[in-house]
């Protein structure tokens, strides 16, 4: 019983480092889009700007 559990405890472990780890992916991606969208808005404003 306790060799299950030991198991188990290994699984859940191995479980929670890959949910960290894809965390931190989608962390970035959200943080490597989010400064494309702020590129992009600035730049469509420095345009708006120009035309005025």
């Amino acid at each position: 019983v306790v060799e299950e559990a030991e198991e188990g405890v290994k699984l859940t472990r191995k479980e929670y480092i890959e949910a960290c780890k894809e965390l931190d992916i989608m962390e970035k991606h959200k943080e490597l889009w989010a400064k494309k969208v702020r590129d992009e808005l600035s730049k469509k404003e420095e345009r708006e700007m120009e035309e005025i």
